[in-house]
């Protein structure tokens, strides 16, 4: 969104199902985010979703549109373009297939040597469940970042290649950071909801 108005797109359109965008942080530090892209012109629809794409309707406005977007509200954007962006799901069937253990989120479990419960088998990247450095002791979770997934593929080259001294992955801590526009926010470790979820306790 931040790159198509600095690019001179006169109207631009965020439409997020969840009630805030980037989800990693407190709602509360999220507003501060929506202050920004609505001060920059970007026109936000939170708690919202895309129902359907039709062919414009003639009358619909001013100027012809390539598509109506009818959102779940009963709202309908006119759009030139439609960028989709809808998150990220592992795509293990393959790993279930052939039996490997998975996490109940669907994640395939690895341990510190990124091996399956197949000793024959690595995995790495998105598709995986690791240690959770935030929270510590058993906990897990899947984190589909860069980082992360680059060393742990190197670890698994480590392994797969048995050399003399390999690594082992301890696990992610979960540190995100993005700029738009004027603001930058960043994250680490676990947020609020997920303390919730877990019942763990915390201060806000």
């Amino acid at each position: 969104a931040e790159q198509m108005k600095m690019k001179g797109i006169p109207e631009v359109h965020v439409v997020e199902l969840a009630p805030q965008v980037m989800a990693p942080l407190d709602q509360e530090m999220a507003q501060y985010l929506h202050e920004e892209l609505r001060r920059s012109g970007i026109k936000l629809h939170l708690s919202d979703g895309v129902s359907a794409f039709q062919e414009p309707v003639a009358g619909h406005g001013p100027i012809a549109s390539a598509s109506d977007v009818v959102l779940k509200s009963g709202a309908t954007l006119q759009a030139d373009l439609v960028v989709l962006s809808m998150g990220i799901r592992p795509c293990t069937k393959m790993a279930k297939d052939i039996g490997l253990e998975l996490a109940p989120t669907g994640h395939v479990k690895v341990n510190e040597c990124m091996r399956t419960s197949d000793e024959h088998i690595h995995a790495a990247g998105d598709a995986i469940e690791v240690r959770n450095r935030a929270l510590g002791g058993n906990a897990t979770w899947a984190v589909a970042l860069g980082g992360p997934a680059n060393l742990q593929g190197r670890v698994c080259a480590d392994h797969i290649a048995k050399t003399a001294s390999p690594s082992a992955y301890k696990g992610t801590i979960g540190a995100s950071v993005v700029k738009i526009f004027d603001l930058t926010a960043a994250s680490v470790g676990v947020n609020e909801r997920t303390l919730k979820q877990k019942g763990l306790p915390y201060k806000a």
